[in-house]
């Protein structure tokens, strides 16, 4: 007589982990470096000038690069923060013929000092958040970038934590295939309650994400991801975290 033998499997599932095969990932570096930015994403709040904001900030404009053919072709595109409307930024398109023109890639940070203006800085990439008053950067062009030295840096114990919850996560997953490196991570907050890292995959063709995680109890979940770095912190920041970096969402 034949005996039918039935197997029972047990599936042992374990917090923070998958059964598909995790993302390997590396870092973050143990020593903190200069370069590393947070970048800190929010809602605009800026206005067109009015008629005589708009005749002394020209003015300011062309008194430090007065009109010459070099110039001719220069189009100004004012902005003025509402949230402290004593800051503007210009920026510059140029107009056919381009010939003997003088082209470049950037803006001016303006600065009203009573009924005068003056250009406070000039940059052709994201500027830091401190570069004028709390929040006025972020009202102005909607992203700017913190120091990390100035936030928490993550533990050794919390960035094994983070690292492993993005390992096995489905959004890790959907950014990289198989490994990436995580440049930093920050942990923010009363409570150090959240945190947000940015990875990047190296290569020839390089790219990186921006992940929001929040701590609930004694876990942590991801909130929200973005490729780059224009995660906006006023759909995932707590708080506390907002008012930290001054956003008005």
């Amino acid at each position: 007589m034949k005996r039918l033998v039935v197997a029972t499997v047990a599936v042992l599932y374990l917090p923070g982990c998958s059964s598909e095969q995790a993302i390997h990932l590396t870092g973050p570096p143990a020593a903190a470096v200069v370069s590393e930015e947070i970048p800190v994403a929010g809602t605009t709040a800026r206005r067109p000038p009015t008629s005589a904001e708009r005749r002394s900030i020209v003015g300011a404009l062309l008194e430090y690069r007065p009109r010459t053919p070099s110039n001719a072709c220069w189009r100004f595109h004012l902005r003025v923060s509402t949230l402290n409307e004593r800051w503007a930024d210009a920026g510059v398109t140029f107009a056919r013929p381009y010939r003997k023109c003088t082209l470049f890639n950037g803006t001016m940070l303006m600065q009203s000092l009573g009924s005068l203006w003056r250009i406070v800085s000039s940059f052709s990439s994201d500027e830091p958040c401190d570069l004028a008053p709390p929040g006025v950067i972020l009202s102005l062009y909607g992203v700017c970038f913190f120091p990390v030295a100035r936030s928490a840096r993550a533990t050794r114990g919390e960035a094994a934590e983070l690292r492993d919850v993005l390992s096995h996560s489905e959004q890790m997953r959907r950014f990289v295939h198989s490994r990436a490196a995580i440049d930093f991570i920050a942990v923010l907050g009363p409570g150090r309650s959240f945190a947000v890292a940015q990875v990047s995959t190296g290569g020839p063709v390089g790219r990186s994400a921006t992940f929001a995680l929040r701590r609930a109890g004694d876990d942590w979940d991801l909130v929200r991801w973005t490729v780059g770095y224009e995660l906006n912190w006023c759909r995932v920041a707590p708080p506390a975290v907002r008012r930290l970096f001054s956003l008005r969402c």
